[in-house]
């Protein structure tokens, strides 16, 4: 991830408590840590569509990576 000078954000207290109990699924040791990768992964996920023609989108793609991070149930 990246390093450097850090922000604050603020979000609800019920979302932070989401996320923090959705970090005991995942690799990610704290709530800070899983913000910051779903943050890039929207941004890469922005500069990519940005830097070439929108493809079309791939649904089991969308509902795998979903799933690995932990927003569906199986």
């Amino acid at each position: 991830m990246s390093g450097g000078d850090t922000k604050s954000v603020e979000i609800p207290e019920d979302m932070w408590e989401e996320i923090d109990e959705r970090t005991n699924y995942t690799e990610f040791s704290d709530v800070d840590e899983y913000i910051q990768y779903i943050i890039e992964e929207v941004l890469y996920a922005v500069r990519k569509r940005d830097d070439s023609e929108i493809e079309d989108i791939d649904e089991k793609q969308v509902e795998d990576r979903l799933n690995a991070l932990g927003y569906l149930n199986e």
